[in-house]
C-alpha cells in the first residue's frame, strides 16, 4: 500500500480532515501566542514517554496500600508502579501516603469529599471572592454538604484565623477545604486550631514549589495524627500530565478512603498518566530549583518594568510581588475591557479576574510556562512593554506583533537531554534493551 493511497483515503475522511484543520488553527495560535495563563504548563518529551506505551490500556482495581487479590490477571506487576510513586513523593513531599489514581485535581477533591463526608455534614470552604476555586461551592452543594465560607481578612491578605478557630469551637464542623485558584503566597494554615476536623489543602497551584523546597512544606505544620490531606492537580507548577495527587501522613485516615476511590468511584486509573507524573517528579527533582529561579526572576523583572499608571501590581503580605508563579494586576475599571480585547487580538493568554482581591478589576498572570523556555531578562522587559500596550485605548496591533516577534524561541528546557530520552524510549519499546 503506497503513501499516496493512504493519503487518498485520509482526504476522503471528512471528519479527520476537519479535525486537522482545527488542529492547525490551534497549533498556529500556540506558536504565535504569549502564554501567561496561570492554569497551563507544557510537558517535556521525557514526561510524554509513558503515553507511547500500552500502559493506558491496562486495568488495575483497588487501593494503593494493599494489593486487591480480586483483580485483573497480571495486575500484580502494575501494582508496583504505586510503590514507585510513593517512594518519589516521600522523597519530595516527605509524605507517608501518596495516591495518583484520580484523573484531575477536581476529581481528587470530589473523590475525597465522597469518601470522607456524609450528606448534611458542615464543611468550611474558600470563597471565590478571595481566590477560591469556583467549582467547590457547586460540588459541595451537589453532594449535599452544608457550606460555610472560611472568614477572610482582606486587609492582612489571609484568612481570619481567630474567627475560624472560634467557629471550630462553637459549631459542629466536619472539615475545611482550602482550594485557592489565585495564590501569590501560601495561607498560614498552621494557625488553624483543628482537633478532629479534616483539613483538605488543595495546593494545585504550588505543588511544584513545595516539592522542590521553594515554598514551605505544609506537612511541617501538622503531626502524623492530624487529619490533614495535601492534594491537587499536577499540571501547573508540576509540569506533568493532567492528574490528581492525594497525600497525607495520617495512615489511619488514608485507610478510610484508599480502597474506596477505586473501584467505588473510579475504575480505569490511567496508568500512563500515573507514570507520566512519576517522570515529571523525577524531572522536577533534577531541574526544578533552576527552573523556579528562572520563573521568579521573569516575574520580578516584568513586575518592576510595568510602567503604566493604569496598572497596579498587587503585592504579598510582606510586600513582595509574589512567592508563587502568579502575578496579580489591578487595572482601572475603565480600561479593563480594552485590555481584555487587546490581549485576545494579540494572542496573549491570561485570566481576567473580577474578584474582590483584585478590586473587582484585575488580571492573573502565570510565569510557569514561559520559564520552561528559559526566557531571560530581555524577554521579561518585552513582556512588560506588551502589558503596558494592552492597556492603551490607542492599541496598534502592528506594534504588539513587533514586540511578540522579539521574544525568544519556545524550546523546552529543564528536562533530560535527547540521548537520555532516546535511551528510555528504547527500553520502553524493546524488552531486550536494559
Amino acid at each position: 500500500i503506497t503513501n499516496n493511497y493512504l493519503e487518498g483515503i485520509l482526504l476522503k475522511c471528512d471528519i479527520l480532515q476537519d479535525f486537522l484543520n482545527v488542529y492547525n488553527k490551534i497549533n498556529n495560535w500556540e506558536e504565535h501566542s504569549l502564554p501567561l495563563c496561570a492554569a497551563e504548563n507544557i510537558t517535556s518529551n521525557f514526561v510524554r514517554l509513558p503515553k507511547t506505551t500500552f500502559l493506558q490500556e491496562k486495568y488495575i482495581l483497588g487501593g494503593t496500600l494493599n494489593y486487591n487479590n480480586n483483580n485483573f490477571f497480571g495486575s500484580e506487576n502494575l501494582y508496583e508502579i504505586y510503590s514507585l510513586v510513593q517512594k518519589q513523593c516521600n522523597k519530595m513531599f516527605n509524605c507517608l501516603y501518596s495516591d495518583a489514581r484520580t484523573l484531575s485535581g477536581i476529581n481528587a477533591i470530589v473523590s475525597i469529599l465522597m469518601c470522607l463526608f456524609n450528606v448534611g455534614d458542615t464543611v468550611m470552604i474558600t470563597s471565590p471572592d478571595y481566590g477560591g476555586h469556583s467549582s467547590i461551592p457547586v460540588i459541595c452543594d451537589r453532594l449535599g454538604l452544608n457550606v460555610i465560607y472560611i472568614p477572610y481578612d482582606y486587609e492582612n491578605k489571609d484568612f481570619d484565623y481567630p474567627k475560624i478557630n472560634a467557629m471550630l469551637k462553637e459549631m459542629e464542623i466536619k472539615g475545611l477545604l482550602i482550594a485557592l485558584s489565585d495564590m501569590i503566597e501560601q495561607p498560614q494554615l498552621h494557625k488553624i486550631n483543628a482537633s478532629n476536623e479534616i483539613i483538605l489543602y488543595d495546593a494545585t497551584q504550588i505543588l511544584g514549589l513545595i516539592a522542590t523546597g521553594c515554598l514551605e512544606n505544609p506537612f511541617n505544620w501538622f503531626s502524623e495524627n492530624k487529619n490533614f490531606i495535601l492534594l491537587g492537580a499536577t499540571h501547573k507548577t508540576i509540569p506533568g500530565p493532567t492528574s490528581g495527587l492525594i497525600m497525607t501522613n495520617n495512615l489511619k485516615l488514608a485507610k478510610t478512603f484508599d480502597s474506596k476511590i477505586n473501584p467505588d468511584y473510579l475504575r480505569n486509573v490511567q496508568l500512563d498518566n500515573i507514570v507520566g507524573l512519576l517522570f515529571a517528579l523525577l524531572e522536577l527533582e533534577h531541574f526544578g530549583c533552576k527552573y523556579f529561579l528562572v520563573m521568579q526572576n521573569l516575574l520580578n523583572v516584568v513586575a518592576k518594568n510595568i510602567c503604566n499608571s493604569r496598572i497596579t501590581v498587587i503585592k504579598t503580605r510582606e510586600g513582595r510581588f509574589s512567592n508563587t508563579h502568579q502575578l496579580w494586576l489591578s487595572i482601572d475599571q475603565k480600561y479593563l475591557d480594552d485590555f481584555e480585547k487587546n490581549a485576545i487580538l494579540a494572542r496573549v493568554s491570561l485570566n481576567i479576574r473580577k474578584r474582590k482581591i483584585y478590586g473587582y478589576s484585575g488580571v492573573r498572570l502565570g510565569f510557569q510556562q514561559i520559564a520552561r523556555y528559559n526566557w531571560n531578562n530581555k524577554d521579561a522587559e518585552i513582556i512588560a512593554k506588551i502589558l503596558d500596550t494592552l492597556c492603551s485605548k490607542t492599541y496598534k496591533q502592528s506594534k504588539l506583533l513587533q514586540l511578540l516577534n522579539l521574544l525568544s524561541s519556545k524550546k523546552v528546557h529543564f528536562t533530560f537531554d535527547d540521548q537520555t530520552i532516546k535511551n528510555v524510549y528504547d527500553v520502553l519499546h524493546n524488552s531486550n534493551v536494559k
